[in-house]
């Protein structure tokens, strides 16, 4: 901002001011980001109102303003360029604007408004005709300013209203906008005021204007009761300009202050607390959170709205049980219930003030604070005062249910100040109270520390007290296993019943050793260690148990039952075999017990051939698993046991040994599901020992009762691969049906469906029989055709299937003689080459080497035999020698094309040869072309030559 547009915001709001007149622009220095706004006391906006501003005159004097004024002047008068005229009119306008503030600062109403009469005309002149020479939108707003000076409060209202609707970013649209909108704030038309502040603030936080506008703003909405958007535009603003309270300046603070009472107020003429909590639930939580519940909180206590104050502190405990204020505003609402004499309430309160922030709290554990010494003296005076008042009531009552209660807060207490002076008759007071209570349970664990730790009490005592620690955990056990619900976290609490028992128990022992109870004790450890799994320990007592005096014959017994089965389930099978025998020997048990102790031998005997498998003492494990059934011949165990065995040898390659078992099994447990694997064990046990007579049969029973179908597609490829290895008639008959009933049920995966095929090709082969062989060649080469097969094995076994067929072709092209009539033979002999050049050539296109060069030396060949075939072909009788020279010849010219074709089938197999492999075709295909061009091929030379330029 230059210097005279500063100058005139001091100008414009004294001229208004001094006026009288009932519009005001109000340009006063508090709209600028760096100072706070009006101090707000109460809803009136008694600091808004019109105060009269002393304005300092210009640094610059009248003389010097009136030099440069003629100067300007002069200048106008003289000047040719437009832009020399828009500059003195702009300058002359700004010097008029100065000698105003001059005057007005002599109180020189007159000459003030001579002067801005003057600025107005410069001004107005401008926008008529130099407005391609200026900024218009500061020069209008320079006008509406001068306008306003001059006490044309109407005009120059219109001005910055064409101004405020501009789209301009710059300052001067923003700040008339800002001036309508405090115009319409002073006029009292509070709706016009905030739709025109929102323009304002919505140029964003960088304005000077935003503080202000959002502040006046959340004003206009309170005067037009639309309290919470008033609310939300007080905590935006606190958003913006939140500072530390231990470091917040002065101006920040005051600001901060008035806008926690203005927000206050709208909370109050809400919901109060409740709409705040809806709030920062909807909004975050704020840093300022807490001294926004104080401020209502406060505002509340001026009115003497007791208990609304002190439900506005617990209000923010409640929404923030963890914050660091929380302690404080709790204990400020239970004063101010304190205050109020709310005797039931201040209860409450101090109750759950002692809930927030005992020790094992969640507000210390969540939040990882310390607790300081003001919490904790607030914490232990509260904690005095819940004991003491239910103390009394307990007293007078005498009812179980207020003993807990003070119980419980004698409880708190030590767990807050265990090393407090008064810990030691706390704890005597909750002992009493818990038993008094009917909870000795409880009870039984400040006993413990009277019976247990140092103490002057005589040592009859501590023995009744370590003994009421066990009656107390039997009792609470008992509860706890009474409990309907029974969950995860129920057991929990099960099991730790009963460690607590044993634990007393043993404690009991070691201490009292001497004490009548102790065998009880003893006996009552026994079976919970059991439960409790904790089985090496029970074991070790109960032998204990057997050896003490006067043990009963059925406690011995008992012993003896938790012994053997302490060993099985620590593994120690070998031990508890002996154990359970010791038992059967000694106690003679029967019915349900003697049944279970047979099937835990069986069990114990079947894990010793387990224990020594996983040894690698294999034949000690065939041993115990086969000795299983004679020992426990009914227990379901044995089944295992005798399949493990089978199982065993297969792995120790003892197959003779393992058919026997396995065969058994499969006799004695044919539907038993581990009968469904002997088939697979057997097959294993009949290929190792060369039986593939056995092993196919296994799989054909494998296939059949397999429903997965991978399972049986492979079993059905095995059969057909073990009957093959039979070398007899009937075995590849058998094969034959196998890779049939492969081929139709397994049509995928095509690899293996192409190689059922070759295999019938090969088996028909076997069994002579041509017809069968043929027609599962064609099967391979349709197979491979249809599906477009292109990968190596398919193009091969297409590709033999091929060459064996045409070769079938080849010889009856081959054994065809050309006799008279020669047009009769020669057809059917071109037909059989037609059908033999085919299928050679399909050969060629499966692009297999060793083939490729059988083909391509048959394909000369060919050609070659159908030349010499015309040659030597039978000549009609009754020729003359001159007709028959002449026939001579004809031939001769017929049979040189052919010759040339097989020449070039041959030398062009040669060079495919080169390119992959020489073989005896390649040899072949030499041979004949020494026959068919000796001159050329029948000498070596020749021949290195031939082969060279390959």
């Amino acid at each position: 901002m230059n210097k005279i547009r500063r100058v005139s915001i001091l100008l414009l709001s004294s001229l208004t001011t001094l006026s009288g007149c009932s519009f005001s622009l109000d340009f006063t220095d508090n709209w600028f980001a760096d100072e706070p706004p009006p101090h707000i006391e109460e809803p009136t906006l008694k600091t808004l109102e019109n105060t009269n501003i002393v304005a300092n005159p210009s640094k610059l004097p009248d003389a010097t303003l009136q030099q440069a004024k003629d100067s300007y002047l002069r200048l106008l008068n003289t000047a040719k360029s437009e832009n020399i005229i828009a500059e003195s009119l702009q300058r002359l306008a700004e010097i008029e604007g100065l000698m105003a503030e001059n005057a007005l600062f002599r109180n020189d109403q007159q000459q003030t408004s001579e002067h801005l009469d003057l600025s107005e005309g410069y001004y107005r002149r401008l926008l008529n005709e130099f407005t391609q020479y200026i900024n218009e939108t500061e020069t209008r707003y320079q006008l509406a300013r001068i306008l306003s000076l001059n006490g044309k409060a109407e005009k120059s209202l219109a001005y910055l209203d064409n101004l405020s609707k501009l789209p301009s970013k710059e300052m001067e649209a923003i700040e008339a906008r800002f001036r309508l909108a405090e115009t319409a704030f002073s006029r009292k038309d509070y709706r016009g005021a905030y739709a025109l502040y929102n323009r304002v603030i919505a140029e964003g936080k960088s304005t000077e204007f935003y503080n202000t506008a959002l502040y006046k703003r959340g004003w206009s909405y309170f005067k037009v009761q639309k309290y919470h958007k008033a609310f939300n535009d007080f905590t935006t603003l606190l958003d913006h300009v939140y500072e530390p309270e231990k470091t917040r300046k002065k101006s920040i603070k005051s600001l901060m202050s008035d806008t926690y009472r203005v927000a206050a107020l709208s909370l109050s003429y809400l919901q109060g607390p409740d709409s705040a909590k809806k709030f920062f639930k909807e909004h975050g939580h704020k840093r300022y959170e807490s001294e926004m519940y104080k401020a209502l909180a406060q505002l509340y206590d001026e009115q003497d709205r007791f208990q609304d104050t002190a439900e506005t502190y617990f209000a923010f405990v409640e929404t923030n049980p963890l914050d660091s204020h929380a302690p404080e505003l709790e204990s400020l609402g239970i004063n101010v219930l304190g205050k109020a004499g709310f005797v039931d309430l201040v209860l409450d309160a101090k109750k759950r003030f002692v809930q927030h922030y005992s020790v094992n709290s969640q507000y210390w554990q969540k939040s990882g604070r310390a607790r300081s010494t003001k919490v904790a003296g607030w914490l232990k005076s509260h904690l005095n005062d819940v004991t003491g008042f239910y103390h009394a009531e307990a007293q007078k009552s005498k009812k179980k249910a207020d003993y807990l209660e003070v119980a419980r807060w004698y409880r708190l207490f030590l767990e807050n100040f265990p090393d407090d002076k008064d810990a030691v008759n706390k704890r005597w007071l909750l002992a009493e109270a818990l038993t008094d209570g009917g909870k000795s349970v409880e009870a039984a664990e400040h006993y413990h520390v009277l019976a247990y730790e140092p103490s002057n009490l005589k040592k009859s005592r501590k023995e009744e007290a370590g003994y009421r620690v066990i009656l107390s955990r039997q009792n609470s056990l008992k509860l706890t296993e009474d409990n309907k619900i029974k969950n995860a976290k129920t057991r929990a609490a099960i099991s730790a019943a009963r460690l607590s028992l044993i634990n007393a128990s043993l404690e009991y022992r070691k201490a009292f050793v001497g004490a009548k109870r102790v065998p009880q004790v003893l006996a009552q450890v026994v079976e919970l260690q059991v439960t409790q799994g904790q089985i090496k320990p029970a074991i070790e007592n109960a032998r204990d148990l057997i050896h003490l005096p006067k043990v009963t014959r059925k406690q011995k017994a008992r012993a003896r039952e938790i012994v053997a089965n302490g060993e099985f389930d620590l593994k120690n099978y070998a031990a508890a075999e002996i154990a359970i025998n010791n038992i059967f020997r000694k106690d003679r048990p029967r019915g349900e017990i003697a049944k279970n102790f047979h099937e835990r031998r069986a069990q114990a005997i079947y894990k010793q051939g387990e224990q020594a498998k996983t040894a690698g003492k294999l034949n000690e494990a065939v041993k115990h698993f086969l000795r299983l059934g004679k020992i426990e011949k009914k227990s379901p165990v044995r089944i295992n046991a005798e399949y493990d065995a089978g199982t065993l040898l297969l792995q120790m390659k003892e197959y003779s040994r393992a058919v026997g078992v396995l065969t058994a099994f499969a006799s004695k447990y044919p539907k038993h599901k581990l009968a469904k694997d002997i088939p697979a064990k057997l097959v294993l046990a009949y290929e190792s020992t060369g039986n593939w007579r056995g092993a196919a049969r296994e799989y054909e029973k494998v296939a059949a009762s397999s429903k997965d179908i991978n399972v049986a597609r492979t079993a059905v490829w095995q059969a057909g691969q073990s009957w093959m290895k039979i070398n007899n008639k009937a075995a590849s008959e058998k094969a034959t049906e196998i890779w049939k009933r492969y081929v139709k049920t397994y049509p995928e995966p095509v690899d293996l469906s192409l190689e059922a095929r070759q295999n019938l090709v090969d088996l028909y082969g076997k069994l002579k029989v041509r017809w069968k062989q043929d027609f599962w060649r064609r099967k391979i080469i349709a197979e491979v055709s249809t599906r477009k097969l292109s990968d190596d094995r398919a193009r091969l076994l297409a590709g033999e299937a091929q060459i064996a067929l045409t070769e079938t072709d080849f010889a009856a092209f081959k054994a065809v003689k050309l006799k008279q009539p020669l047009a009769k033979s020669l057809k059917k002999k071109q037909k059989l080459l037609k059908a033999t050049l085919k299928g050679y050539g399909k050969v060629l296109d499966y692009g297999i080497a060793r083939l490729s060069t059988q083909a391509g030396h048959r394909i000369g060949e060919s050609y070659a035999i159908l030349a010499d075939s015309l040659m030597n072909s039978q000549r009609p009788r009754g020729l003359t020698p001159l007709q028959l020279e002449e026939y001579d010849a004809l031939l001769e010219e017929r049979v040189f094309p052919f010759e040339d074709q097989a020449i070039e089938a041959l030398e062009a197999n040669i060079k495919q040869a080169h390119r992959s492999a020489w073989d005896v075709w390649v040899d072949k295909s030499l041979d004949e072309l020494k026959k068919l061009m000796p001159a050329r091929y029948n000498k070596p030379e020749a021949i290195d030559d031939f082969v060279n330029s390959l």
